[in-house]
């Protein structure tokens, strides 16, 4: 069977939206928020961690991650917080569901929330200890988001200066 090429790509993220539960007895998804999730120590944005912020949570807290099969995702919920996230299983998932569908392939979106310990890139290292020195994110144990921040607007705005 021949197939055409396509040029669709499927978007991976990099980034993991996040939520405040308005009632925690409720079980997500599908619960009501009153806001976005606390900042991260890296990232320092609210409503968004990157994946080594998570990990950090799942380990420092004993979380279990539950596997939102019909989302192709994870998330996990703590101290009234709840994030939908890609881990490397997801993505790898995802990537599959690209190929079965003969798409052109996968970009990833924002790969600037891809580096730091344990993500097979070495980012560049501030000086300062912190993320990007408008961010304000301190970098625990010596490791630490690229030098720009988190978002495209951080490095157009640092790079400005």
């Amino acid at each position: 069977m021949r197939h055409c090429a396509n040029s669709t790509q499927l978007g991976l993220t990099y980034y993991n939206r996040g939520y405040t539960l308005s009632d925690l007895s409720c079980d997500p998804p599908g619960c009501r928020f009153s806001g976005p999730n606390k900042p991260g120590v890296r990232t320092n944005t609210p409503g968004m961690l990157c994946l080594n912020e998570i990990k950090d949570l799942i380990k420092d807290k004993g979380l279990t991650p539950t596997n939102l099969e019909g989302a192709l995702m994870k998330s996990i919920t703590w101290d009234g917080q709840w994030i939908g996230y890609d881990d490397e299983e997801t993505i790898s998932a995802k990537k599959l569901v690209a190929n079965q569908y003969f798409l052109g392939g996968t970009m990833a979106w924002s790969v600037n929330f891809n580096s730091g310990m344990d993500s097979g890139t070495t980012p560049p290292v501030s000086t300062d200890g912190t993320c990007g020195s408008q961010r304000g994110a301190t970098c625990p144990e010596d490791r630490c988001c690229s030098l720009y921040g988190v978002s495209s607007s951080s490095i157009e705005s640092d790079l400005a200066q």
